[in-house]
This record gives C-alpha cells, structure tokens and sequence, in this order.
C-alpha cells in the first residue's frame, strides 16, 4: 500500500506542476496580447495546446488515475491542427489563438482557427464569426466573407452593436470586391525584394522625391567602412534603427539602400 500511494503521490504532484505551467503560459500569452506582442501570443496559446518539439503531450489530471496522450494532428501542408473534442479550457486557447493569429496578420492561420473556434462556440468571444469574415476577406474568400457577416448580422440583430455596422461595411467591400468591372487586369503587384527587406525590421517606407523612397530598418551594415575598422562597434546595433534612402529606377526596380 505505501508503493501505491508513493505512486499516486508523484501523479497527483506532476499533474500541479504540469498544470501550473499551463496557467504560466496562458498568462504570458494574455500579456503578449495587451502589449500587442501577437506573434509571441500564437507560440504560447500554441503551446499549452501542443508540445511541437517532441511532437507529443502527457498530460496528468490531479485526482485521477489516468494519462492522456496527444499526437498533433497535421494537415496537408505539415502544420499543426487544432484539437479534436477540446475541453471546456482549450476550447478558450483555441479563440484565443485564432485572435492572435488574425492580429498577427497571419490570415490564413486565422481562418483555420476560427473555424474551430466557431465549432466550439464560447460566450467570451461573441464577435469570433465577424473576425472570421475578416479573416476570409484577407485571403480573398470574398463570397465567403460576406456570407459570414450577414449571418454575423442575423444573429446580433443590433444596429447599434459597433460590429454590426462594421459588417455592413465589410459585406459593401466583399460586393466591390466581387464586381469584375473593378478588377483591373492591368496592374501587376511585385513583393518588395531583400534589399528593403533585409535584417530584423524595416518598415515605414514612403517616397521622399521624385524616384526616391525613404524608410526605416534594424539591419546591421555588412559593408563596414575601412576607416573605422578600429572603432567599437555599438553592442546595441542590433536594436537601433537607421533611416535610409532608396532610388526607384524607370523600370521599376530598386537601386542599393
């Protein structure tokens, strides 16, 4: 009898620690959202859900004899799935996870959450089905997204509810969106290359002149000036920004930051 309860002693003591780190990340994860920090929310929400690295979870319930195993389920493109039949308290991660990944400007993520999310309703988050629609409308599902927000309207039934006016805008967008007299086949979008997207962060770009841009970046200078080899370099580089300009050539292309 003192082997078994020894046992159970360490059981119940694992399923504490286990379940305490959850409450760790969750809390981590809520203040990664409130400062606006999404990307760091998805990795928490993420990992209370699925322990990615060893590809599986042990999880052990206090007051049970018992030890459920996890094999994330992974879809065609090899990235994670949500949780089949998830519990009450997955159920919160999984609509939490769906609004960092939306946040984050992860749309395509979003979408795929926030269909989970809308099989496991949770009162908390009435407006998950509106930011579905936006999700839909960022990958260009504009049918789709529009259908969203008129059942988004049907079901709040509250003109002056702020997302219900914000569907009526977003469902006008999805018919403009939708009218191939406002398609123009002529316009070609090209990605901005690495010159401008080198380094850590670059943003804020905007043309200065006639046939120059200006914008910001955290890039660290691999071209290192011979005159000031025996200077020492700033060990905060990495987190300082230079402001640099950028010639835009007749064809379009980008000369040398």
């Amino acid at each position: 009898m003192k082997k078994i309860y020894a046992i159970l002693t360490a059981i119940l003591i694992s399923g504490a620690i286990f379940g305490q780190t959850n409450k760790e990340l969750l809390r981590m994860g809520d203040a990664a959202m409130i400062n606006g920090q999404y990307t760091n929310a998805v990795h928490y929400y993420s990992f209370i859900l699925f322990k990615i690295q060893e590809g599986e979870e042990a999880i052990y319930y206090p007051y049970e004899i018992s030890t459920t195993y996890k094999e994330p389920e992974k879809d065609s493109t090899g990235t994670v799935s949500p949780p089949s039949n998830p519990n009450a308290k997955e159920i919160r991660i999984i609509h939490k996870l769906a609004d960092a990944y939306r946040l984050a400007d992860d749309y395509k993520n979003a979408e795929k959450w926030y269909v989970a999310a809308l099989e496991n309703p949770n009162e908390e988050f009435p407006y998950a089905k509106y930011f579905y629609g936006v999700s839909l409308m960022y990958n260009e599902k504009f049918a789709e997204a529009q259908a969203q927000f008129e059942a988004f309207q049907s079901e709040n039934n509250d003109p002056d509810n702020k997302y219900y006016k914000l569907a009526g805008d977003k469902i006008a967008s999805c018919q403009f969106a939708l009218n191939p007299s406002n398609t123009k086949e002529t316009i070609s979008i090209t990605n901005l290359d690495s010159l401008l997207n080198a380094g850590s962060t670059s943003f804020g770009l905007q043309f200065a002149s006639e046939g120059y841009m200006l914008f910001s970046s955290a890039r660290v200078e691999t071209k290192i000036d011979s005159s000031k080899l025996d200077e020492e370099r700033n060990p905060l580089e990495l987190y300082l920004l230079d402001i640099y300009t950028v010639k835009v050539n007749e064809d379009g292309s980008l000369g040398e930051p």
